[in-house]
């Protein structure tokens, strides 16, 4: 197997979507968006208070957000949320990378996707070259930060259990909802 290219952390983070291509140089995930965090939740409204049967309520999906340091995919990224032009298919993808061979242990795939909001920022922060003397402070200038929302009617998420050296321990835990007709599978 070709040598993974990784950012030298123990997890790395890669965002795909064909209307959007990044400029990951990974092996296994080229052209993806390489990124810096994400979050998602979702919330359910049971009420356990009034007679103690725990009904359960509607649920209610967060969308995606991703962040990343701005890339080809910006202009691509803008026009989709500017236009509200939909796509198949946004797959967020987890790689470990501790083990002798980098494992993706945590895949969500997103389908009938939107870009719900974009944001992008910067901001210039100042370093200390040599040790603790202001004299060696110099300015360092990093790339934009972009914060993109998904919006999507599906999702489906596979995890697939490690062991403590890092290897596959079982099989993948699926888990498939549509938001649309609140159907599981």
């Amino acid at each position: 197997m070709a040598a993974i290219s990784k950012s030298g952390g123990d997890v790395d983070y890669f965002l795909e979507i064909n209307q959007a291509p990044g400029e990951s140089k990974d092996l296994q995930y080229p052209n993806t968006i390489h990124v810096s965090s994400w979050k998602w939740g979702e919330r359910n409204s049971g009420d356990f208070g009034i007679n103690g049967a725990g009904g359960s309520g509607k649920v209610s999906v967060d969308d995606l957000e991703v962040r990343f340091l701005a890339s080809a995919a910006t202009a691509p990224l803008i026009s989709l949320c500017t236009t509200g032009k939909h796509f198949p298919t946004a797959r967020l993808i987890c790689r470990k990378n501790g083990a002798s061979e980098p494992l993706t242990f945590l895949t969500i795939e997103l389908s009938k996707c939107l870009i719900s909001s974009y944001r992008i920022g910067g901001n210039t922060s100042m370093s200390h070259s040599n040790g603790n003397e202001v004299s060696g402070l110099e300015e360092v200038q990093s790339r934009p930060v972009e914060v993109v929302t998904i919006n999507f009617q599906e999702f489906h998420i596979e995890y697939t259990p490690q062991n403590g050296d890092g290897g596959l321990a079982g099989g993948p835990k699926v888990f498939k909802y549509n938001r649309a007709t609140n159907s599981v599978g």
